[in-house]
């Protein structure tokens, strides 16, 4: 049985400096110096993240600046997420896990989703789809930010289990 829960709130994130499929290198301690970022880790596979691409979109064009940004981190083979971000059209960047995710951040399913304060430590965190969850987390970027919260309507529904983590 696996009682492994993922970092959480007050925790330091672990930094990373990983290569993205636009082929820039993203800093986590270096971006957090302008603001908060959006850890959001998946697998092409889940049919959770699949129904979730849009929303991570959406936030991450909504709140686009210096102040805040969205990383999505595949757990996949770099060609496979190279070539989902450039088919899918997505504003976000997408990142290749250095198979080292899985462990620092003590992830159990995808997505799993990790907003990081400037002060590096974890603000939020979930996994699997939890509308009200995503939905805090957006309200809670969008005060910071100063702007409009981006949430997600009862249409989005209210729960969907993600995927075990397989690699």
């Amino acid at each position: 049985m696996n009682l492994q829960t993922i970092i959480g709130p007050g925790e330091q994130a672990p930094d990373f400096d990983l290569a993205g499929a636009d082929g820039e290198r993203y800093a986590l301690s270096r971006a957090l110096r302008g603001g908060p970022v959006l850890l959001t880790f998946f697998q092409l596979d889940c049919q959770a993240c699949q129904g979730s691409f849009l929303a991570w979109d959406a936030v991450a064009e909504a709140y686009a600046g210096d102040r805040f940004q969205l990383w999505a981190i595949s757990l996949d083979p770099e060609r496979d997420a190279t070539q989902f971000w450039e088919k899918s059209g997505v504003s976000f960047p997408v990142l290749f896990d250095d198979a080292r995710s899985v462990e620092a951040y003590r992830l159990v399913s995808t997505p799993t989703h990790v907003l990081v304060g400037t002060d590096g430590r974890v603000v939020a965190s979930y996994d699997a789809f939890d509308r009200a969850a995503w939905n805090a987390m957006s309200e809670r970027v969008a005060a910071d930010l100063g702007c409009a919260p981006v949430t997600l309507g009862p249409e989005a529904g209210d729960f969907r289990p993600g995927c075990t983590i397989h690699q």
